[in-house]
Order: structure tokens, then sequence, then C-alpha cells
């Protein structure tokens, strides 16, 4: 199982992309499926930060179910790559691929595909 740090560091440029882009939206409408989702979200991320893989999983399954977005199932895939649940990590990176679509480049499809290998523990 990878390490605490190992995962965190794995979750930070994820993190990144939600301050700069789910965040300003969030402060718009405090209210909205999008604020309450991102509470979600960042609740998530410090759980992962806190060595708390499960606990964050839920919290990133709350996420996504109050206001769908493709980068969230990454972020949960991860989070089942990290406890050693390879069918639940290929369905949520899978997931991300398809409903992430063109937005996510070409590079990027090529390092998630890599991951979702690897968590079924073959060979990349």
């Amino acid at each position: 199982m990878p390490s605490e740090s190992c995962i965190a560091r794995a979750f930070a440029p994820w993190f990144a992309a939600w301050v700069l882009f789910a965040a300003p939206a969030a402060a718009q409408a405090p209210d909205s499926a999008k604020a309450r989702a991102a509470a979600h979200f960042e609740r998530g991320l410090t759980l992962v930060k806190n060595g708390e893989i499960a606990a964050a999983v839920g919290a990133f399954e709350e996420a996504y179910q109050t206001s769908p977005h493709y980068s969230v199932l990454y972020n949960l895939g991860q989070a089942y790559v990290a406890l050693g649940k390879p069918a639940q990590a290929v369905h949520a990176l899978q997931r991300y691929l398809r409903e992430g679509g063109e937005r996510i480049d070409a590079a990027r499809r090529h390092q998630v595909q890599e991951l979702a290998v690897r968590a079924l523990g073959l060979p990349a």
C-alpha cells in the first residue's frame, strides 16, 4: 500500500486544479449543489492528507453524487488504488476518461490508462 505522503502527493495536482476552477464557482453561489459538492470534495482531500482513505472515498462519492464532475472520478480512482481495490479503481478511472472525453489531453489519458493497468497489478 502506498505511504500516506505518496498518496497526498498524488492528489496534490488535482487539489490545485480544484482551487483554480471549482472554488470560484462555489464562492459565487454558496447554496448551490456545486458549492456543496466542492465542500465534500475538499473534505475528501483533507481526509486523504490525514491518511483516512476509506472516509475520503465516501466524501468523493458524495461530491460526485451532489454535482457530478468527471474530475472527481479521478480522485475516487486514486483512493481505490490506495485501498487496494483494483476493480473499483479501474471502474472509476474508466468513467473519468469516458466522462472527461476530449477535455482530457492525450498525455493525461495515457497516464490514467497506465494507472488503471497498474491498479490491476499488470505491468504498465
